[in-house]
């Protein structure tokens, strides 16, 4: 190892995933930045990913594998194995995607200053074919200071991104309702800086069993639901934190909770009418700013008592409005 060079811990989570697990080793093994190690959670597999990766193990001192657990989940596995690395920095890995050679040494020389920084990615299919379209071309790439544009969306995987250590004291435990690496972009930018490299270093692998490609089975009510759901929990979480633009958050979750309890949502329709262009910095340039305010001219509690069978309730004893409200 070149100790020249700051350590990089590859944290990498499994759950049975022996079919594209040897792919994903063989290129994390092959990267050419000479100063790292991978360390290995695995969720209590069924299969042979065990075996196959303790193979790899007794072959390069460099494969760390954590005691065996189970039932933590995607973003406990993931905290778990954060937890055990020990490098300065630190580049979450999943056990099905296909990483450039270069990936690592390319993501630690254009770091910089900066807390965190994530590459493009590639969508390939479940025999490793592209399918011709890369992340960039579904979000827009998101960088700088402003953590705003992680309320509505996020342009930041996981599988892409590289940061120092020092974030995870930062952000503590990933809120209900988030993702680690969208709450880790979100605090990245809250107590530094987010940086993009525009560059394809990841060969993201889209297929039936992957958890962010599970097929969609609810109706579009129920998935209305859902999405109210998520932004209640996401808001409280975020205006909770204390960072730059806190006040700002904060007005937005008022505004938000008073949205969904109203006949006409006046307040929350100016909100969005002024600060659009902040709030969707993540999402493709297809809708105005006056397209994406008007969705709350109508109070949801107006859309419930109009078209009941498309607007469900949302269950207020998940996020009280009281103890909301408390902090605000």
């Amino acid at each position: 190892m070149n100790t020249a060079l700051p350590l990089v811990s590859i944290a990498l989570t499994t759950y049975n995933g022996e079919r594209y697990l040897a792919q994903q080793m063989n290129s994390l093994l092959a990267q050419d930045y000479p100063n790292l190690e991978i360390v290995v959670s695995d969720d209590g597999s069924s299969d042979g990913t065990l075996t196959l990766l303790h193979r790899y193990a007794a072959q390069d001192v460099r494969v760390r594998i954590l005691p065996a657990q189970t039932n933590l989940g995607f973003n406990g596995n993931f905290a778990r194995c954060f937890a055990a690395c020990r490098g300065e920095l630190i580049s979450p890995c999943d056990q099905d995607d296909i990483w450039h050679p270069d990936k690592t040494r390319r993501l630690f020389e254009h770091l910089a200053d900066a807390t965190a920084i994530y590459c493009n990615s590639r969508f390939v299919d479940g025999e490793g074919e592209s399918l011709n379209r890369r992340m960039s071309d579904d979000v827009r790439m998101v960088q700088g200071s402003d953590p705003r544009a992680f309320l509505f969306g996020n342009s930041v995987s996981g599988h892409a991104m590289l940061f120092r250590s020092s974030l995870l004291a930062a952000a503590g435990d990933t809120p209900t309702g988030l993702y680690f690496d969208w709450w880790l972009a979100f605090v990245a930018s809250n107590v530094g800086r987010l940086s993009y490299l525009d560059a394809v270093l990841v060969d993201y692998r889209r297929h039936g069993q992957a958890i962010t490609c599970a097929p969609q089975r609810q109706d579009a009510a129920q998935r209305r639901l859902t999405t109210l759901r998520l932004y209640a929990q996401r808001f409280t979480a975020m205006a909770a934190y204390v960072g730059p633009q806190q006040h700002f958050i904060q007005q937005l979750h008022r505004y938000w909770l008073d949205w969904y309890q109203a006949l006409f949502g006046w307040a929350m329709f100016r909100f969005m009418l002024r600060h659009a262009d902040a709030l969707f910095q993540a999402s493709p340039a297809r809708r105005s700013s006056w397209q994406r305010a008007s969705k709350y001219l109508l109070g949801h509690r107006l859309k419930r008592l109009l078209w009941p069978r498309a607007y469900l309730p949302l269950d207020v004893a998940a996020t009280p409005a009281q103890a909301e409200r408390g902090f605000l």
